[in-house]
């Protein structure tokens, strides 16, 4: 009886051992997936600090930049107002233009817009922004 006794225990102990065994397995197991997951993260991390490292010297820069922008004096163009006025406005030009791409004759741009000008006026202003158009692309 004394053996028999033995033997279960034996068997009680082994069959412990072995489940004792696997939850140690299982915890390498998790164990090694949350180095590999935490080495992943300072991966990370570390090529976004670099990031931030070059974001910081680009910001540095452009600061340098902007203090040497406003230190520097803008020079107004003709600040006296000197020379010959424009003849007609941006918004004008562009409807001139406009208007001549749709196939209005000189005379009926002239009345359409209702401008004090004449047609060679009206001529001047579409052949000086063809060679401007030219001359800039």
């Amino acid at each position: 009886m004394l053996g028999f006794v033995k033997e279960k225990e034996y068997e009680a102990l082994a069959q412990e051992n072995r489940a004792l065994l696997e939850k140690i397995q299982k915890l390498e197991e998790y164990t090694d997936f949350a180095e590999n997951t935490l080495n992943n993260q300072r991966n990370i991390i570390g090529s976004r600090n670099n990031e931030l490292c070059d974001l910081k010297a680009l910001n540095q820069h452009l600061e340098d930049e902007l203090k040497t922008l406003r230190a520097t004096p803008w020079k107004i163009h003709n600040e006296r107002g000197a020379g010959r006025k424009r003849l007609a406005t941006d918004e004008q030009i562009f409807r001139i233009l406009e208007l001549h791409k749709e196939g209005y004759s000189l005379s009926q741009i002239v009345k359409e817009l209702n401008l004090p000008w004449n047609k060679g006026t009206i001529k001047n202003i579409i052949d000086r922004e063809k060679i401007n158009k030219q001359a800039g692309g």
